[in-house]
């Protein structure tokens, strides 16, 4: 597949690594022997926290948090670009399975009226299911911690399936590793070490301030020689910022993608290929219908609380 980025694909938040232009990007991502030697930067990590939603303050519950990961720009092409290889793929298989509405989240579904489908268009289209069974159950179900859970293994496994071989090729390959074994740096701690980040006392309180205003931060906030010297550890006075996919102690894990990568959407609806085509037969043989979106599922099926019995049994099982 050709790249065909455009002046929108481009990445100019701050990161390691210098700016690409168009061309220099397409020549990266078009070229596998550069792709399977590229030198992947660690992810920047930040929290996203959030409030859900709540008519009152009585009950409101405790704020969400969730890790963020994003990529160097040079990686991030390369991502996208390969994102795009395996969604051609994987569009493709759906299409074949006759499972294209099934799967909703993290795709380009068209409306019948033009333009794409939203969030908005998905729900109506459950509620309008709902309506059109009359007495039947909608049975909502959602995986917990579901980015953080995917096991490599099976990731590979459906990865060399989507690309019809028995291994990755060096490229596919690379950029698996990358996305699984991968490394991170907390976004605060490169900012504090190089300098644009600061504690300062206000009444009495520590408080953090950027050095200089966010908007005039560098795209690349340091040199290749800074970067090994203040972030990687070569400067003995300054520890290592960076760290792997691993557990407390330590030890690498064999499971999870980085949320925020260009490509952990699609490895997140590709990842439960089988379990969709198991549930969506299952649903289809009971006169109903089967969405996901993401890590949350709904099937809705005629009857009442047995066949909603049934129906969740079988799809935790």
């Amino acid at each position: 597949m050709e790249p065909d980025f455009s002046a929108k694909d481009l990445k100019h938040y701050p990161h390691f690594d210098r700016r690409l232009s168009i061309k220099e990007a397409e020549e990266l991502v078009s070229d596998p022997e550069r792709v399977a030697s590229n030198k992947f930067y660690p992810f920047f990590l930040y929290h996203e926290t959030w409030q859900p939603f709540r008519t009152s303050k009585k009950g409101r519950p405790e704020p969400k948090s969730r890790p963020i990961r994003y990529a160097a720009r040079r990686d991030a092409y390369i991502f996208t670009h390969y994102r795009k290889i395996l969604a051609e793929r994987y569009e493709e298989r759906l299409t074949s399975l006759g499972m294209e509405d099934c799967p909703i989240a993290y795709r380009k579904i068209p409306k019948a009226s033009g333009g794409g489908k939203c969030n908005i268009d998905f729900a109506k289209d459950a509620f309008d299911e709902i309506e059109k069974q009359g007495d039947c159950v909608a049975i909502a179900l959602d995986i917990k911690g579901y980015f953080e859970n995917l096991d490599h293994s099976r990731i590979k496994e459906v990865w060399c399936d989507l690309m019809e071989v028995d291994h990755l090729p060096p490229d596919h390959y690379a950029v698996f590793k990358n996305v699984t074994r991968y490394h991170v740096v907390d976004q605060k701690d490169v900012y504090r070490r190089l300098g644009f980040l600061e504690t300062v006392n206000v009444n009495g309180y520590p408080r953090e301030r950027y050095t200089v205003p966010f908007r005039k931060m560098p795209i690349q906030l340091c040199s290749p020689t800074e970067f090994r010297e203040k972030i990687c550890g070569g400067d003995p006075n300054l520890p290592s910022l960076i760290r792997p996919n691993a557990d407390e102690d330590g030890n690498l894990l064999s499971h999870g993608v980085p949320q925020g990568a260009p490509i952990s959407d699609l490895i997140a609806n590709f990842y439960l290929l089988e379990f969709d085509i198991a549930v969506c037969q299952y649903v289809n043989a009971n006169g109903g219908r089967y969405m996901r979106y993401s890590d949350d599922i709904l099937l809705v099926v005629p009857g009442s609380e047995k066949e909603a019995d049934k129906a969740e049994t079988f799809a935790v099982k």
